[in-house]
């Protein structure tokens, strides 16, 4: 039986409102939270939600514009949503695995297209670092310190 000490997944808006993204986190999070209940304290210690801080998304857009001026509308379906970046608790730097990365999500054909799309340094900004919100334990202090890892200040049974 699996026993992780986090578990990652999406935030109510799904990154980009994609309603799987957004069912598979509600699922996610219920499960987590009814799991939690009957585990130890070496498991189940954070609950994180995958997320893009508002000025990384506006950055995006910025860069996508620069390249293409017709660039779709920030609120069409399926664009990126940002969370308030003061939510941002986690910020965790994958420029080392970048390009398994980028090779990865490319290999998901119906957006494969999109990913081509990007300029490189897009491709650098966005691929190179991951976000997260944590949502649970709650978080006291908003703004506050943002962690470099999801295992950071845990408690290692």
């Amino acid at each position: 039986e699996a026993r992780p000490q986090v578990v990652v997944t999406f935030g109510p808006e799904g990154i980009t409102r994609h309603p799987d993204h957004i069912t598979v986190g509600q699922a996610t999070t219920e499960a987590f939270h009814n799991l939690q209940a009957e585990a130890g304290n070496d498991a189940f210690q954070r609950l994180l939600y995958t997320a893009l801080p508002q000025s990384a998304v506006d950055r995006f857009f910025e860069l996508m514009r620069a390249a293409n001026p017709d660039f779709g509308d920030p609120d069409d379906p399926f664009m990126p949503r940002g969370v308030p970046d003061h939510t941002v608790t986690i910020r965790v730097d994958c420029s080392s695995v970048r390009d398994r990365k980028i090779a990865a999500l490319t290999e998901h054909r119906t957006q494969a297209q999109e990913f081509e799309a990007f300029p490189p340094e897009l491709r650098d900004e966005v691929f190179g670092v991951e976000w997260f919100v944590q949502a649970w334990p709650p978080v006291t202090d908003p703004g506050g310190q943002t962690l470099s890892s999801i295992f950071q200040g845990l408690d290692q049974a």
